[in-house]
């Protein structure tokens, strides 16, 4: 096995310290947003557990959505300060980057997702999780890994922080707001019933809600292309941007 891709994601994961603050705020973004919008939405709920447990998947959702926009910030400043030329050029491979990529922002993921399940067990009690958590982790995984290529295929493009910036800002709250991850769209207006069908994330939260082997392979493609998509554009992109 190639020990390169590795080797980069061992540094990505010393850039942490640099990037301490930042990480620290996704870190309690997601704490948030269980803490606050899921208990106090629970509150109105006949079954406050249960609704825990279906809030519990659209926080998973959530965050393979956000692991789009730490994809995207780490191929941009590994572009804009010669790190995937430097990599490239000793003989790394576009596919070995972005795994290390993948690792690192999968790593990240995780720890967000297990500080939500303790903030979730502390609240609700263990009885938010059951037999079909596994399940949802492992479709969670897959979902984040298409996201992942999504960011890096428009790290790989875009070579402004303002219209990076632009982009997280205008799509997160329309993509969130707009699926059914913290509660049901069966009788909202019709314009967010549009917006929703249109939305992958109204598709991916069922995959993680509901086991069978569709799922899983619509899971699996969805990860597989977008990642071949963020292959070629990385491919096909200036090893080292123009930002400054």
């Amino acid at each position: 096995m190639n020990p390169r891709p590795f080797r980069l994601a061992k540094y990505h994961f010393f850039s942490l310290w640099n990037w301490r603050f930042s990480y620290l705020a996704k870190f309690i973004e997601p704490l948030a947003y269980f803490a606050f919008l899921v208990t106090g939405l629970a509150g109105g709920m006949g079954d406050p557990v249960g609704y825990a447990r279906f809030a519990f998947s659209g926080m998973c959702c959530f965050l393979a959505f956000r692991a789009a926009t730490n994809a995207m910030s780490d191929v941009a400043n590994d572009r804009k300060w010669g790190v995937f030329a430097l990599y490239t050029l000793q003989g790394g491979s576009t596919s070995g980057y972005l795994l290390s990529v993948l690792l690192f922002t999968w790593a990240v993921f995780f720890v967000q997702l297990s500080l939500v399940a303790v903030c979730a067990i502390l609240i609700f009690g263990p009885g938010v999780f059951g037999a079909g958590t596994l399940w949802q982790l492992a479709v969670a995984a897959l979902v984040a890994s298409g996201w992942i290529g999504a960011g890096a295929a428009v790290g790989s493009r875009i070579q402004s922080y303002a219209k990076r910036d632009m982009i997280v800002v205008v799509t997160s709250l329309p993509v969130v707001l707009s699926a059914p991850l913290f509660y049901s769209l069966d009788s909202s207006p019709p314009l967010l019933r549009v917006v929703s069908a249109v939305n992958p994330l109204s598709y991916q939260v069922v995959w993680l809600r509901e086991e069978g082997i569709v799922h899983l392979v619509l899971a699996t493609a969805w990860a597989g292309l977008l990642l071949a998509v963020g292959i070629l554009l990385l491919r096909n992109a200036e090893r080292v941007s123009r930002e400054r």
